[in-house]
């Protein structure tokens, strides 16, 4: 189980010795979760940024094309000569880096992954905000940036802040400009995105952590872009960019949205494989279930508590029933991460405002049956917080 660091001391120790590999080592490959989102890409991208101010090559590895609102931080890779590969490299690997993922059964599948995972010769840095039972460590504690935080981006970005402190590596690898428009555009877009612009923070430190870092990058994107150059200049600007829909998605999700239901304080939607079907031949998988993604949200807000999204069909996983739980912003007295202990899955994860898991199909008898048991615990979740 993951948990967060006891003191400033030994998060510094571990932020060091990752400064450190970056120094030693001489190739890096980044990884994420599956279906990776906004969060796990900026921090994969940031991160393969920062090794790239040491003039080190840096590869990052995706299952599939993403969606095109995250494109922009893949053409930043692009003109800094970042590998993204969409199949397992041939080159050799001597550092592996894992990114926003909460244990080894979300991680990208690669049997290559999992050979360097078990070579000795290869280190593993990880950088995580997944805490809590549903998490497991995938890299030794001493090179494990794992920590209470908004985000995965927001790790790298202390990795990156405290690169200003090391004079000796700034001056070796004659590093003049730390955090560079492009690194502070990744480390934005991932704290942003991932708590939906602050709305899933729950703590006060988390929601003081959170203005610390947008207003400092705020200033710091707003100083770095040059007037009317077209590019992102502002938070907001960059989570709009994040939110918009495409002609194909917003007429996708006319059509789901048309199917939701309101059970008692939870806003629902049940996808069967009739209709998931026929959404995959009309817009093609990537657009659904980028659609789906934004219909959860857009359900826990028209609830003003919590959505379930449910879909029993998957081109990719045919086997697999998965779910999406979100909490509306302005309802703040549940971490969803509970309702996974209380169903008792093992197959999922994600933060207090949103969660995902997978079962296989043949475990469940009736599809329906099994989702409106779910929110009847959602529901009973909800009473035990409103009078």
């Amino acid at each position: 189980m993951k948990t967060e660091f006891k003191t400033i001391a030994s998060r510094n120790r571990v932020v060091n010795r990752i400064l450190d590999h970056i120094h030693e080592r001489e190739s890096f490959l980044i990884i994420g979760h599956k279906r990776p989102d906004e969060d796990c890409i900026a921090s994969m991208v940031a991160f393969a940024l920062l090794v790239n101010k040491f003039a080190k090559p840096v590869t990052i590895f995706l299952e599939e094309r993403v969606n095109e609102n995250f494109e922009y931080l893949l053409r930043i890779c692009t003109y800094n000569s970042i590998s993204v590969v969409y199949t397992f490299p041939a080159q050799r690997f001597d550092t592996l880096v894992i990114c926003d993922t909460a244990k080894r059964a979300l991680r990208v599948e690669s049997a290559e992954i999992d050979t360097l995972i078990a070579d000795p010769a290869v280190a593993v840095i990880e950088i995580d905000h997944h805490l809590g039972t549903d998490s497991e460590y995938q890299a030794d504690t001493e090179l494990a940036m794992v920590d209470r935080a908004t985000s995965a981006a927001e790790l790298v970005g202390v990795i990156v802040y405290k690169l200003t402190q090391r004079q000796d590596l700034l001056e070796e690898h004659d590093i003049r400009e730390i955090f560079s428009r492009n690194i502070v555009l990744a480390i934005v877009t991932g704290i942003i995105g991932d708590t939906k612009l602050g709305s899933f923070l729950q703590t006060s430190k988390e929601r003081r952590m959170y203005r610390v870092f947008t207003e400092v990058y705020g200033l710091l994107l707003e100083e770095k872009t040059v007037d009317r150059s077209g590019n992102f200049s502002s938070v907001e600007q960059v989570f709009d960019e994040l939110e918009r829909l495409t002609d194909d998605e917003r007429r996708c999700y006319e059509a789901l949205w048309a199917e939701r239901v309101m059970h008692r304080r939870v806003s629902t939607l049940l996808l069967s494989k009739k209709k998931a079907d026929e959404l995959h031949r009309k817009f093609g998988w990537d657009t659904v279930s980028t659609v789906l993604r934004s219909l959860a949200d857009a359900l826990a807000e028209e609830s003003g508590y919590l959505s379930l999204v449910g879909y029993a069909w998957n081109p990719e996983h045919p086997e697999l029933v998965q779910f999406r739980a979100r909490r509306s912003k302005s309802f703040t007295a549940i971490d969803l991460r509970d309702l996974i202990g209380k169903l008792e899955i093992e197959n999922g994860g994600g933060h207090q405002g949103a969660v995902g898991f997978r079962l296989q199909q043949e475990s469940i008898a009736s599809l329906v049956t099994y989702f409106l048991s779910i929110v009847d615990v959602m529901n009973a979740m909800i009473d035990e917080t409103v009078d």
